[in-house]
């Protein structure tokens, strides 16, 4: 209970360090701060570390800030990098309003390069566009990509995006990912400019992105997503095990070919592509049949197209669900009752995650047999798209 009321009150202070104070705090064994110290939200965890220097030991030892990002700027960057924080957290995310340039870029990996960051996993280089897209001011940052080049041996995720790169750029990023002797980076979240053709060699890309084991991909052309889908389904020994890809190019693409692509991989978010109803039905299909090249668990078809006005037959729909580990989509009414149903009915489902955007009514499916539905998912979320007074029982979550 003392340890508790010492939690309250460090969470009560206004940032005042209790090292001014070293009382000492009353003596457990370091195993039950570690079991109470889980439980605490990442904001809470900072807060502890400065009750006394044996906490903040403990706080550093238990390794759970590695799930906790610093975001840093070009005007504070230096302080962060130097501070003590930076030697526990995970990410390393710069502040999307602030410029990123070459010096940016330099100074980072000059820290990175000479402090010992051992739990430093990702850095986050995503920047974001201006609210007002007709606003001529704006620029987009410029830097040599050699820089970044770097980062690839450094770290195993690396996020970029909106940002110019110079002439074939591209290309070499790819090229190097490829051809790299000693790669460290596992996962790469990269916006491609919005171009009808590619500046990249399609092989290049394909191989390259393949040898990851996760790829998050905006903005793709044609050429690139056709040329990646195709390498998958011709490699046998691929590492790639999560990949995201948003375009509006994907609606073009042959629907099989599709299909057999997306099904070769553990884990796929297709979220804000364009598709056509011929798409879901191939990609579908193929998860219902559960042939034994289908690897695919995980499965994200949200924000694609209005799939409450796609008349994907729902025993198709409800059978592919329950030969996944997840499922996020937008589904009509049927589709959603015939999901329920089919896990109301079934004791040998796969499935143990599912998130629903739909037009469903409060009345439109029994609570007691949702109740059911309920118990047997570990994640159930259904979300009205017709109402935002929509209500379930507590134990459903809205998202």
């Amino acid at each position: 209970m003392n340890v508790l009321k010492r939690l309250r009150n460090c969470f009560k202070c206004d940032n005042v360090s209790a090292f001014e104070n070293e009382e000492q705090v009353s003596p457990l064994p370091d195993d039950i701060y570690f079991h109470i110290f889980q439980y605490l939200d990442l904001g809470s965890l900072k807060c502890v570390r400065l009750v006394c220097h044996h906490w903040k030991w403990l706080v550093r030892q238990s390794g759970h800030l590695t799930k906790s990002r610093v975001t840093l700027n070009i005007i504070n960057m230096e302080e962060v990098l130097n501070s003590e924080i930076v030697q526990d957290v995970g990410e390393l995310k710069y502040d999307r309003d602030y410029l990123l340039d070459n010096r940016v870029i330099t100074t980072l990996i000059y820290y990175i390069k000479c402090m010992s960051l051992p739990k430093l996993k990702c850095l986050d280089l995503t920047c974001s566009l201006p609210v007002n897209r007709m606003v001529k001011e704006f620029k987009y940052a410029y830097f040599d990509h050699e820089d970044l080049l770097q980062l690839f041996s450094l770290l195993p995720v690396v996020k970029i995006s909106h940002q110019k790169f110079r002439d074939r750029a591209e290309e070499e990023i790819f090229s190097h990912i490829l051809n790299s002797n000693n790669l460290r980076l596992k996962c790469l979240h990269f916006h491609f400019n919005c171009l009808p053709r590619s500046k990249v060699n399609p092989e290049t890309f394909s191989a390259g992105a393949s040898k990851l084991s996760e790829i998050r991909f905006s903005f793709l052309s044609l050429e690139l997503c056709q040329a990646l889908f195709e390498y998958i389904i011709c490699s046998s020994d691929i590492t790639l095990a999560k990949m995201s890809i948003e375009s509006k190019f994907l609606e073009k693409m042959d629907p099989v070919l599709m299909a057999e692509a997306v099904c070769k991989i553990q884990s796929v978010s297709l979220r804000n592509s364009y598709l056509r109803e011929q798409h879901l039905i191939a990609v579908l299909t193929k998860i219902a049949n559960y042939e034994q090249d289908v690897k695919l668990e995980h499965l994200n078809i949200s924000h694609t197209i209005k799939l409450f006005r796609c008349e994907v037959d729902k025993d198709l729909f409800s059978t592919a669900a329950l030969n996944l580990v997840s499922l996020k989509a937008d589904c009509n009414f049927g589709q959603t009752v015939g999901i329920l149903d089919k896990i109301y009915e079934s004791n040998s489902s796969k499935l143990e995650n599912l998130a629903l955007l739909t037009p469903f009514p409060r009345e439109g499916y029994p609570l007691e047999k949702l109740a059911v539905v309920e118990s047997k998912l570990k994640f159930l979320a259904l979300r009205s798209c017709t109402t935002l007074s929509f209500v379930l029982p507590d134990n459903i979550e809205i998202i």
